[in-house]
């Protein structure tokens, strides 16, 4: 726009309202005086307003300094000022991997950062450099190469003595159980050639034919090698079993102490009673009676007793004369 001065003699040539000898642009109209590098050069008239040495017509960031000129995706934007710097359509702010191209922003282990710029993908403590095994269940524990360590729990497996052996013999018995029924066991025992197997929905089995002594039974399961769990029993001898009977014909009773077992089974005329501990009470009728002994181990034997008790003695007449 002509004001009709000429410029040797307009004190604003540019027609921006400022005078030409603080106009930083004297010859542009800017009224703002927009200097973004602050050079002293108004932007409509700097050939590199951001001030990074690149001129702006090359530059790939003209309003923001980026010397480098770096531009990840090629897209003619620099780093610096695109809101997509790898190019993958998820903008900067909320891109789990915003230097990394992942438009399905994948993260396994939900850690916030996307798999494809996460070092340790699966977050089971493994950098994935040295992780054999990828994707492993989140909360599963790993050996050092990240691949998941087989494990039951302590009380999956269980052993009991379930029969003690007679003095010189081998009848004591050892019962197997496990709580999870979905994988198979092979049990090994001390002294036995071949394992015991539970498998299918089976949960139970048991080992015969055992000395008095101690035993190692192991737990493996089938096609994981590095599990074992291993537990050591004692099978015993029982004691001799004893009895010794006393009666109170007077109050009509018996008391008998006991010996070689912690359980008896005490029949008194035909009437069964199952004790536990080593005394036993009772009241006998007038007349013959049978008491037999015996515990759960039939190599003990049986105690058997015969016990009379008087009937009273009544005189007559009474008083007796005396002969």
């Amino acid at each position: 726009m002509s004001d009709g001065i000429g410029d040797v003699c307009d004190d604003d040539k540019d027609g921006d309202t400022i005078l030409n000898d603080v106009d930083n642009c004297p010859t542009i109209a800017n009224t703002d005086q927009a200097d973004l590098d602050e050079d002293g050069i108004g932007d409509v008239c700097d050939d590199d307003k951001d001030g990074d040495t690149i001129l702006n017509d090359v530059d790939n960031c003209p309003t923001t300094a980026n010397t480098d000129q770096a531009d990840l995706d090629e897209d003619g934007i620099g780093d610096v000022c695109d809101d997509d710097k790898d190019g993958d359509t998820i903008l900067n702010d909320v891109d789990n991997c915003p230097t990394t191209a992942n438009t399905d922003q994948a993260d396994f282990d939900s850690d916030g950062l996307g798999d494809v710029c996460d070092t340790d993908a699966d977050g089971d403590g493994i950098l994935n450099t040295e992780d054999d095994c990828a994707n492993t269940p989140l909360g599963s524990k790993v050996n050092t190469k990240g691949c998941v360590v087989f494990e039951l729990p302590v009380n999956n497996n269980k052993v009991e003595v379930t029969s003690a052996t007679c003095i010189g013999t081998t009848d004591g018995s050892i019962g197997l159980s496990v709580e999870d029924a979905s994988f198979d066991y092979s049990i090994t025992v001390t002294g036995k050639d071949d394992p015991v197997a539970i498998t299918g929905e089976n949960k139970t089995a048991s080992i015969t034919g055992l000395a008095a002594g101690t035993y190692s039974v192991c737990f493996k399961v089938t096609g994981q090698e590095a599990y074992e769990q291993c537990f050591e029993v004692v099978i015993g001898e029982p004691k001799a079993l004893s009895a010794f009977i006393d009666i109170d014909n007077d109050n009509k009773s018996t008391s008998i102490q006991l010996g070689g077992s912690n359980n008896y089974n005490i029949e008194v005329n035909g009437e069964r009673f199952e004790v536990k501990g080593d005394n036993f009470n009772t009241t006998l009728p007038t007349g013959l009676s049978i008491i037999k002994i015996s515990t759960n181990l039939d190599c003990q034997g049986v105690i058997e007793k015969e016990i009379f008790i008087s009937e009273d003695i009544h005189y007559y007449p009474n008083p007796t004369e005396r002969m």
